[in-house]
C-alpha cells in the first residue's frame, strides 16, 4: 500500500536567533515570519523549502542546499550563502546585500526584484539564471561564470565601464528593453560596431561568463 501525501513541516512566528541547524534536514518546509538572524544554518537542507518574510541577517548559508526552494521577502544582510547550492530557486523581493556568495550555484534560478548590493559572487555560477528587476550595484563577480544571459549583471557591468555619454546612453537602451537578447543587440550594434568592440572588450574580464560566445551566435 503507497504511503500518502506528507504534511509539508511548518514552523511560523517563532524566534530562533543565532539557532544552531548547522547540517539540519529542513526539506519540504514552511518557514514563515521566523527570525534566524545570526542562525547557524551551514551544510543544512532546505530542497524545496518555502521561506517567507524570514530574517537570515548575518547567518551561515555555506554549503546549504535549497534546490527548488521558494523565497519571498527573506533578509539576508551581510549572510553566508559561500558554496550553497541555490539551483532552481525562487526569490521573490529578498535582500541579499553584501552577502558572501561566493561559488554559490545559481544556476536556473529567479532572482526577481532582490538586492544583490555589496556581494560576494566570486566565482559563481549563473547559467540560465532569471534576475529580472535585481539590482548589483558595487557587487563583486570575479571568475563568476555563466551570467551572459543575466541581463542585470551584464548591463551592471557595461555600466559600470561606460566611456562618455554616448556609452551611457547605449547601456541604458539595453537595460530598457525587456525583451532584450543577443539577436536585437547585434542589430542595434550594426550600424555602431565601436560599441560592440568596447562591449567585447569590458566583457574579456570575465572569460567564463559566456558573453563573447553569446554576443557572436546567431542563435542568441
Amino acid at each position: 500500500m503507497s504511503a500518502g501525501p506528507q504534511t509539508r513541516r511548518s514552523r511560523r512566528h517563532e524566534s530562533l536567533i543565532g539557532a544552531d541547524l548547522k547540517g539540519a534536514d529542513l526539506c519540504d518546509s514552511t518557514i514563515e515570519h521566523v527570525d534566524l538572524t545570526g542562525a547557524d544554518l551551514s551544510d543544512a537542507r532546505l530542497d524545496d523549502a518555502i521561506l517567507r518574510h524570514c530574517d537570515l541577517t548575518g547567518a551561515n548559508l555555506s554549503g546549504a542546499s535549497l534546490r527548488g526552494a521558494s523565497l519571498g521577502f527573506v533578509e539576508l544582510r551581510g549572510a553566508d550563502v559561500s558554496r550553497a547550492d541555490l539551483r532552481r530557486s525562487s526569490w521573490t523581493m529578498c535582500d541579499l546585500q553584501e552577502a558572501r556568495m561566493p561559488a554559490a550555484m545559481l544556476d536556473g534560478g529567479a532572482f526577481v526584484d532582490c538586492r544583490f548590493d555589496g556581494a560576494d559572487l566570486s566565482g559563481a555560477s549563473f547559467f540560465k539564471t532569471n534576475t529580472l528587476h535585481s539590482v548589483f550595484a558595487r557587487a563583486t563577480f570575479e571568475e563568476a561564470r555563466k551570467f551572459a544571459w543575466s541581463r542585470e549583471i551584464v548591463v551592471e557591468l557595461l555600466g559600470r565601464h561606460a566611456q562618455g555619454v554616448d556609452e551611457a546612453r547605449y547601456v541604458g537602451e539595453i537595460a530598457l528593453h525587456q525583451d532584450w537578447c543577443y539577436e536585437k543587440w547585434r542589430a542595434i550594434t550594426a550600424d555602431a560596431p565601436e560599441y560592440r568592440r568596447r562591449a567585447l572588450e569590458v566583457m574579456s574580464a570575465w572569460p567564463q561568463s559566456g558573453f563573447a560566445a553569446a554576443f557572436a551566435s546567431e542563435g542568441g
